[in-house]
């Protein structure tokens, strides 16, 4: 489900691309972070709320065999966290029905998919909206005009 959406995204970052005319770089991201980017620096999006959550989650899932290694450790540090730290707690916290068991396992459970779909689907209505407000602002020149 996530890389069938991160796929759409990419055709939705091309697009935005080729509307704004933007030829900056958006460099070191995947493409989320960069249909994101787009969408704040450029379309005018910014109040729009990324999907950082469900990426961390699908990576831990896909890269971590489903293991927060740490997490415990982590989330009870009195100390300082790493930015990778405190992305994988706030991914964790924030993601509905997703929970981590004694050993670090990432569970979830029947509300995550739901939550989920609903979350993907926010925000591409976000976007969707962001996009024709700045089509309707900038029309059909504004690649021309953006170079």
């Amino acid at each position: 489900m996530f890389g069938l959406f991160e796929h759409r995204m990419t055709q939705c970052l091309e697009f935005m691309l080729e509307l704004t005319g933007f030829e900056g770089e958006l460099k070191g991201m995947g493409p989320l972070e960069k249909a994101h980017a787009m969408l704040k620096i450029v379309i005018g999006g910014k109040d729009i709320k990324d999907l950082d959550h469900l990426t961390v989650i699908r990576n831990v899932m896909a890269h971590s065999d489903g293991t927060a290694k740490g997490y415990r450790e982590i989330s009870t540090r009195i100390g300082k966290k790493s930015p990778s730290e405190k992305r994988v707690l706030s991914a964790i916290r924030r993601t509905g029905g997703v929970s981590v068991n004694f050993i670090d396992e990432v569970l979830m459970d029947e509300r995550f998919l739901e939550y989920a779909v609903a979350d993907f689907k926010r925000y591409v209505g976000e976007m969707e909206v962001a996009v024709q407000r700045y089509h309707a602002e900038y029309g059909s020149e504004s690649s021309e005009i953006r170079r």
